[in-house]
């Protein structure tokens, strides 16, 4: 797996390199548009989490096929009840079959 904040075109670059092994690509830029326009140029599967704080988010991310797991992190959401709430949405838009979908808090350490 890799988690990076890269540039597009890093992403892409390192997208290219790996696109013989088995691994996914968690997050690879900073913005959502970024991570989308990697995805649609790669065949290797997408996780997301960064860019997902709400309902809306996890929405768009079904419509635009975002990811083929969702990590969904309970700080980025608002708390333990936005955060079932969110996950609830997810699961009525996916099957755990589909998208599996990671609930855990965002690593705080400084």
């Amino acid at each position: 797996m890799f988690i990076a904040g890269w540039l597009q075109h890093e992403a892409m670059l390192v997208a290219n390199a790996v696109s013989e092994l088995d691994v996914y690509l968690e997050q690879p830029c900073a913005t959502y548009a970024e991570c989308v326009s990697v995805r649609s140029h790669t065949h290797l599967p997408f996780i997301l989490d960064e860019n997902i704080t709400d309902l809306d988010s996890v929405l768009r991310l079904h419509k635009d096929k975002a990811a083929d797991v969702i990590n969904l992190k309970i700080s980025k959401v608002g708390g333990l009840t936005k955060a079932k709430q969110v996950r609830e949405g997810a699961n009525i838009l996916w099957t755990t079959s589909d998208v599996p979908i990671n609930t855990g808090c965002t690593d705080t350490k400084d």
